[in-house]
């Protein structure tokens, strides 16, 4: 972790191109806090105080005395004055921020430079640097600074400016704008996992707000406190929602509720107890929390272990930053201090600027994830559509040859005068059955069609009761939902078929019919056995009419093209002058 640390800060020193050659960092300083003399400390230095308070705090630097005859213009950075006080060179007072009261807090987060003339430094020993501060907080971070001229601590300065202000306003405006767009995505769209990550931004935007106060009144500062606590454990549990979420992680309720209410304890525990909690808030719960916070980050990596190359990468890459940017965050708030062997990193590191980067890269990650998640559901919603539009298209195609088949052979019966009045109502009652369908709702099409497969198999009964023949059914759709339109529309194309055939051709020997249709979640199967006197010309072996007259078996030929062409099986076995067989099966 410590070596991410650096490298995360390698890469902002060379973006913003410091060269430390030029600059001394003074790294050892005499700390006196509230009248008790800590003595010489390296840096950075944490001292934790337990609880808010006013204190004092004192650190004294040593500098090295100027050489005579140099002319160039002095400078001293402090680069994280956390609390006003006044700075001082040799006991002169050069420079001086607001300091915290009884009655009013200070906050200063940026850096500081003081131009220093070259009278105020003796040159023939060394020069006492003091920054006596005062101000209210837990713990205080004592970090080097940075003396020599002007012009080298000039490019210093402005990184660490633009760190903690600059960018900071940037940041926020950015993230509450892309934030706030997310959850309006989200309400419109009734889409959770665009507005957890938009909720996430905007608490955190508040967050960065209200840690950041310069000032404000000592009367406030529990409800600040409070604030803080409350905003930090609901932006922990939103972005952990909102990696939940999206995944499809399975967490069972009973966790869900248990995490949430232990980002809820920050705020509770400290609204009951007050002040004495704060060190225990700080070091155990934002770490649990946070430690939670990673743990759910890796399981929900591991758990998906479908996720794509794009997803995983992206998925990788934001676990090491965000554990980087949540370490660094979680040690500042507890007092960890880092030392890199390096007096810039040791600056920059243990400093809150690093701080502002964990939003952005919470953002980009989410902002890609949901960019590359839509663009994959737009790809696949165009592809369903397609295919519902060829599948439409088939539909209605079969609907048309069946209905206009059905219309010329009424059509030819009432010129020849060859139907009955009941006949031909069946027919046209039928037709309109299958108009129908065509107008139905996708979900409804499946249930429309085999509704019309009862009713045909109960109308049919008649006609066969009428010719002495025992006709039984049994038809069994307890997994309908499985069952597409298009399968379900040969079904009942290929049932009009089968039984048709047997009163044309079978009525005259046949004794019993025997139906059965069969819809399981894996498995659509019909059957369909008589014994008349079998099929005329059909070859049990070849599974084809053996004829070379292309005329015979026309409606069998187009029923075994309508299965074939769906995915299907068909197994048609008859024995002459005994019995036939059909067998429709369709893999769901």
């Amino acid at each position: 972790m410590k070596k991410s640390f650096v490298l995360v800060l390698a890469v902002l020193a060379s973006l913003f191109s410091i060269d430390s050659l030029g600059q001394i960092f003074v790294s050892e300083a005499n700390i006196t806090i509230s009248n008790k003399t800590l003595g010489e400390v390296r840096l950075p230095y944490f001292y934790e105080g337990g609880r808010t308070s006013l204190q004092s705090v004192n650190a004294k630097y040593i500098l090295p005395p100027l050489s005579i005859g140099e002319e160039k213009v002095y400078a001293i950075l402090i680069p994280y004055p956390v609390q006003g006080g006044g700075v001082y060179i040799n006991g002169k007072l050069i420079y001086e921020l607001e300091s915290s009261t009884d009655e009013r807090f200070f906050n200063w987060y940026r850096p500081i430079l003081i131009n220093v003339s070259a009278r105020d430094f003796n040159f023939k020993s060394s020069n006492l640097l003091e920054f006596r501060q005062v101000g209210h907080l837990r713990g205080w971070v004592v970090l080097p600074v940075v003396w020599g001229g002007i012009s080298d601590l000039r490019p210093i300065y402005e990184t660490l400016f633009y760190l903690s202000q600059t960018l900071v306003e940037t940041i926020n405006f950015l993230c509450a704008f892309v934030g706030l767009f997310l959850v309006l995505i989200g309400l419109l769209g009734k889409e959770s996992k665009y507005i957890y990550p938009g909720l996430a931004a905007l608490v955190w935007v508040i967050l960065f707000k209200l840690a950041l106060l310069s000032n404000f009144s000592s009367a406030s500062w529990f409800v600040w406190r409070l604030s803080l606590y409350f905003f930090t454990g609901n932006l922990i549990l939103l972005s952990t929602l909102f990696m939940i979420n999206f995944f499809s992680v399975e967490f069972s309720r009973k966790n869900v509720m248990f995490f949430s209410l232990f980002c809820q304890l920050g705020w509770l525990i400290f609204f009951l107890v007050g002040a004495p909690s704060e060190y225990y808030l700080d070091i155990y719960w934002t770490g649990g929390a946070v430690f939670a916070y990673i743990v759910c980050v890796v399981y929900t990596f591991c758990a998906r272990t479908n996720m794509n190359l794009i997803f995983a990468i992206l998925f990788s890459l934001y676990l090491c930053i965000s554990s980087v940017f949540a370490l660094h965050d979680f040690s500042i708030q507890a007092g960890f201090l880092f030392d890199f062997k390096d007096d810039l990193f040791n600056v920059i590191g243990n400093a809150i600027y690093l701080s502002h980067f964990s939003l952005p890269a919470f953002m980009l990650t989410a902002c890609i994830l949901l960019s590359i998640d839509y663009l994959r559901n737009k790809n696949n919603l165009i592809s369903a559509i397609k295919e519902n539009l060829n599948i439409r298209d088939e539909i209605v195609s079969d609907i048309h040859d069946g209905v206009g088949a059905r219309l010329n052979v009424l059509l030819m019966g009432l010129e020849i005068k060859a139907l009955e009045v009941d006949a031909i109502k069946e027919d046209v009652r039928r037709c309109i059955d299958e108009l129908r369908f065509v107008l139905v709702s996708k979900d409804e099409k499946t249930p429309f069609l085999l509704k019309l497969i009862v009713d045909f198999c109960s109308d049919i009964s008649l006609k066969f009761s009428k010719k002495n023949i025992k006709f039984d059914y049994i038809i069994e759709s307890d997994s309908i939902s499985n069952l597409s339109p298009k399968l379900a529309l040969v079904l009942y194309f290929s049932t009009l078929e089968c039984l048709n055939n047997i009163i044309k051709h079978a009525t005259t020997t046949a004794k019993y019919v025997n139906y059965s249709l069969s819809v399981t979640p894996n498995v659509a199967h019909l059957v369909v056995e008589d014994d008349g006197p079998g099929i005329d010309g059909w070859s049990n072996s070849e599974q084809r009419f053996m004829a070379a007259d292309f005329k015979i078996g026309l409606g069998i030929k187009s029923m075994i093209s309508r299965v074939t062409a769906s995915g299907g099986a068909i197994l048609i076995v008859t024995k002459p002058y005994e019995s036939t067989a059909i067998s429709i099966s369709f893999e769901i």
